[in-house]
């Protein structure tokens, strides 16, 4: 052994009286001849000697301070060793004695440590006070004599027993007892293990794993107790206990004692219940904080003596107040309380106003504000910044912005420094009253003062900037930003996007999105749906649904704007993409979003301009629905005005014509003529185009009015439009015939028709679809029938555009076709009369003789005009070159006797007239005529036949075919393709039908804008 223990050892060893626990076969001598033989780290068998005379030497060092044991009978302290065991650092003194093996008794080292000795003292000086010692060696007491494989004598029994004194509380003392009599289940695990690894007999290895288990179990314990400490609950916490366990009424806490008792044991400290009514109020039980309240109220009526009632105070009636603010509607009770806290005589200081101030403005009740404010001025009472930042807040909400700017004065004025909340207050009610410079000027005068902007202050600033559409400006607050020790975040950025999109600016918005990404920031919904809200004002749906694919790769949920933008930016789109746009509008209805009624009403505009029957069926039904979701709003009201969100120039055409023949039922009433003016106004929506973008619907509106005469007149106010009308006048037009083809344009949405595409009926979509999801269904269906009849039309206008490539007299018409077709004008007029004729008496169809028109037209610009036939031989040619382009050769051939009796021509000499044309075209004869492609536009627009029982739709027909047949005759349209001819045809027909002049399907179809030169030449032409 070494140092410190190795000397007092030594000094032990020199003793030579016998402990009264040590055998009597134990001596000196003994202990001094194996002490030479085996050293003091005896092995083997000389282990158990070792072991048992070195335990004796220690018990005779004892007996030499002349100290007598303690008597038989005698137990130690347990509360000694209980209470201060875990007091003592044991491991230092004793962990050589236990790794060495040595045994000792607890009472011998008890009785010698009471006598002075300079090593013990030594001991004692390092660790702690002599009886700190004492209660470690009480704790850790085996008086043991035999080794664990011998049984104990009864003495050595009696000793463990009285040492320990082991009770069932005690679970450290009942595990020492059990290692202490060899039935631990460690140590005989330890024994166990030596045993099988060879350890054998080396009893005395077994001994010093037995104490090593041991000292384990005390040290941990021991670091277990020190970490978990017994925390006391203070009152409070009981109270906190009490009101949470009882139900959430007033009846449990009148009556409930121990929640009176633990209240009164706060012995007054009402600080400390107003603490726990914030914290009630914080986790969300501010009800029962505040019956609580009213519990503690009570009582001091009651009994004001009692100590529960001292707790109505200041502090917690302030707090209660404060507290009405949480939940909606409790003004009444802020106000009850605050009034009888004056009627009990407390002293209503500062905060107590400040908490009723801060009640009103949440409540709405902001005049209520502003009156307590001017009252505590008048009681004398002194307001605090708080105060003022509620008084501001109050005249936000109001629009007062001079007064808040005036409060900032008042505030320095009372040598207060107003603070960032302040000004952030200010500068973010202007710009939520559109006062761009004024909120400019707020920010200048925060910075003047010496404070300091926030990212709430720049982004405020942004957004005001933005609604006053001072993109500059804008931008430049937000470069500023570094230099006053603020760095961009999301909001900042979302502010900035959402600047872009006021201005209709994608452009810098992509650009502030980029720097926003190289930041490291990541964009959010909000930023995403200012993005959004730009493409959608510039009609760029490609990049709108990019951006929504982006959104969903994040994991980033659409919301109604998000659904509202994309919807806006597929309507928008040239062509307007109306599978799109319906297909993510009734995909938000199903996640239970309404679209914006700006959105909602360029919807309906949308499918109102494809022209298909289908889409504006179903734009009329959406129209009858939507009314009733309020998200299109055209009603009669006692003004006499009436209000629709449009950005559309279709949609508010059909608004309109909604609005006009609603007068009906109008008419009835006797009060209308009382008031006859009737007004509609037309606003702006969010996404209201902006610049080039911005479509002319006052234009399209006064079109609208002149097509059908409607007694009307627009005013366009910068910001909408207003129609105006007087009722008189209107109940005379209902009568006339253009009245009746509004109402047929209308009755479009009637009973379903049967027979729809694919033989399957139309359903009523909106109108009768009891969800969203069947609603969906409708439009994906109606999608997939109008895309598979698309794509059969799409086949056949494309073999007529590969028919115009080909025919030159459409494309590149040498100046000589063109001046030997005009100098043979006079024969085509011959032979076109002779061509009409001739089919209507041969009962021909309409194609046939356009197409006889169109093979003239092409013979003609060949110069060959004086070797042609004479007009009836040649009229009969065409014809029948007519007949065998369309397959129907013998409705020429088997009518030779009308030929010859009524034109004076035979069979043989229309097939020797037949011959002569071929050799002069010089190729096999093709004909497409305007009047081909016209059926083809008009079967894509209108393809089941029972449409044609609707009174304008059999019109459009009707007038569509007459007009084709007008311009076949118009020898200057002889070298324009037939396409854009039967396209001038049908957009003419279209417009005066009060419907769109060229329908979104056309143009996909054709190809051809309505701003094609060729188309509008054509149109003018027709048109004169």
């Amino acid at each position: 052994m070494a140092t410190k223990d190795s000397r007092i050892f030594n000094a032990w060893g020199g003793a030579g009286s016998k402990s009264p626990y040590e055998t009597e076969a134990q001596t000196d001598g003994d202990w001094r001849a194996d002490s030479k033989a085996e050293g003091l780290k005896g092995k083997g068998a000389g282990g158990k000697g070792h072991h048992r005379r070195n335990s004796s030497s220690l018990a005779r060092w004892f007996s030499n301070f002349g100290k007598t044991p303690e008597p038989a009978d005698a137990e130690p302290e347990d509360d000694i060793i209980l209470n201060h065991a875990e007091d003592v650092d044991v491991a230092r003194f004793t962990s050589d004695l236990l790794n060495d093996g040595y045994r000792y008794s607890t009472k011998s080292l008890l009785k010698a440590v009471e006598v002075p000795n300079a090593d013990l003292e030594e001991i004692g000086g390092e660790f702690g006070h002599v009886e700190r010692i004492r209660a470690s060696l009480d704790s850790l007491s085996l008086r043991r004599d035999s080794p664990s494989s011998t049984a104990l004598t009864p003495r050595a029994v009696w000793e463990s027993a009285t040492a320990w004194s082991v009770s069932e509380s005690n679970a450290l003392s009942e595990d020492a007892e059990r290692l202490a009599l060899g039935h631990s289940p460690r140590m005989e695990a330890v024994e166990g293990a030596g045993s099988n690894l060879g350890w054998g007999g080396d009893v005395g290895s077994t001994r010093r794993s037995s104490y090593r288990v041991l000292w384990d179990t005390l040290t941990k314990k021991q670091e277990r107790k020190e970490k978990t400490p017994r925390k006391q609950k203070c009152p409070v916490d009981f109270v906190k206990a009490t009101v949470l366990s009882l139900k959430p009424h007033p009846a449990a806490f009148a009556t409930s004692v121990p929640l009176r008792k633990n209240l009164a044991a706060l012995e007054g400290d009402s600080r400390a219940l107003a603490a726990l009514m914030k914290d009630l109020s914080k986790h969300g039980a501010s009800n029962r904080a505040g019956m609580m309240f009213d519990m503690i109220r009570a009582v001091g009526r009651e009994d004001p003596e009692d100590p529960v009632a001292a707790l109505a105070d200041l502090y917690t009636y302030t707090t209660a107040i404060s507290q009405c603010g949480y939940t909606n509607q409790r003004l009444n009770r802020a106000l009850e309380i605050f009034s009888e806290m004056k009627a009990r005589g407390i002293t209503t200081n500062i905060h107590a106003y400040s908490a009723l101030m801060g009640v009103c403005v949440k409540q709405n009740e902001c005049n209520v504000a502003i009156s307590i404010f001017r009252e505590l001025e008048a009681d004398g009472v002194e307001p605090n910044l708080v105060t003022y930042n509620i008084l501001v807040d109050a005249y936000n909400k109001l629009g007062m912005l001079q007064s808040s700017v005036e409060a900032l004065e008042q505030i320095k004025g009372r040598g207060l420094l107003p603070e960032a909340r302040t000004y952030n207050s200010v500068i973010s009610a202007c710009g939520k009253a559109n006062k761009g410079k004024l909120a400019l000027e707020v920010y200048n005068l925060m910075l003047k003062d010496g404070v300091g902007p926030t990212n709430t202050t720049f982004t405020s600033a942004i957004s005001a900037c933005g609604r006053w559409g001072m993109v500059d400006e804008a931008m430049d607050l937000y470069r500023s930003m570094p230099s006053m020790g603020c760095q961009p975040n999301v909001i900042t950025f979302s502010s900035l996007i959402s600047v872009c999109e006021r201005v209709g600016d994608m452009g810098l918005a992509l650009t502030v999105l980029d720097e926003m990404i190289a930041m490291g920031v990541a964009p959010n919904l909000v930023t995403y749906n200012g993005l959004l809200g730009c493409f959608a004002k510039a009609g760029a749906w490609q990049d709108a649904l990019k951006t929504v694919e982006e959104m969903q790769s994040k994991r980033i949920d659409l919301d109604s704007t998000s659904y509202s933008a994309v919807v806006t930016a597929c309507s928008r789109a040239v062509p307007a993409k109306w599978r799109e746009a319906i297909t993510y509008a009734e995909e938000g209805a199903k996640m239970g979003y309404k679209l914006e009624a700006g959105t909602f009403t360029s919807l309906l505009g949308c499918l109102w301009s494809t022209g298909g029957y289908a889409m504006q069926r179903r734009a009329l039904q959406m129209l009858s629905k939507g009314g009733d979701a309020n998200q299109i709003k055209i009603r009669f009201n006692e003004a006499c005005e009436s209000s629709v969100t449009s950005d559309s120039a279709s949609a508010c055409c059909l608004a309109m014509l909604s609005w006009i023949t609603g007068y009906r039922q109008d008419l009835r009433s006797a009060s209308t003529y009382n008031k006859p003016f009737r007004s509609l106004v037309i606003s702006q929506g969010k996404y209201a185009c902006v610049g080039s973008a911005k479509e002319d619907v006052t234009g399209a509106l006064k079109a609208m009015i002149a097509s059908f005469s409607i007694p009307a007149h627009v005013i366009d106010t910068g910001k909408g439009r207003v129609i105006k009308t007087d009722a008189r006048h209107i109940a005379t037009w209902i009568l006339t015939p253009p009245a009746y083809l509004v109402k047929s344009l209308l009755d479009i949405e009637g009973p379903p028709v049967k027979g729809g595409r694919n033989g399957r009926p139309w359903s009523a979509g909106f109108a009768s679809t009891t969800s969203s999801t069947a609603a969906l269904q409708h439009s994906q269906a109606l999608i997939k029938d109008e895309g598979t009849h698309f794509a059969q039309c799409d086949r056949a206008m494309t073999a007529i555009n590969a028919f115009e490539a080909s025919e030159g007299m459409f494309s590149r018409v040498p100046q000589r076709n063109i001046d030997a077709f005009n100098a043979s004008i006079e024969l085509r007029h011959s032979i076109i009369q002779v061509i009409v004729n001739m089919s209507g008496a041969l009962n021909l169809n309409e194609t046939i003789c356009h197409d006889s028109v169109q093979i003239s037209n092409k013979l003609l610009a060949h110069g060959v005009a004086h070797q042609l036939p004479p007009p009836p031989s040649c009229a009969a040619a065409l014809l029948l070159i007519s007949c065998r382009i369309n397959g129907v050769p013998n409705l020429m051939l088997k009518n030779g006797q009308t030929l010859e009796a009524s034109f004076d021509v035979n069979v043989e000499d229309a097939l020797h007239a037949e011959s002569i044309i071929k050799q002069m075209l010089g190729s096999k004869p093709r004909a497409i005529s305007p009047i081909r492609v016209l059926s083809l536009m008009l079967n894509l627009l209108y393809s089941n036949e029972a449409v044609r029982t609707n009174v304008l739709i059999d019109a459009l027909f009707t007038n569509a075919t007459g007009l084709v047949s007008v311009a076949a005759v118009d020898a200057s349209l002889a070298f324009t393709p037939p396409s854009i001819v039967a396209a001038a045809c049908l957009s003419t027909c279209l417009e005066q039908s009060g419907m769109n002049p060229w329908p979104t399907l056309l143009f996909e179809l054709t190809g051809i804008s309505e701003h094609d030169e060729r188309l509008v030449n054509t149109l003018a032409r027709i048109r004169t």
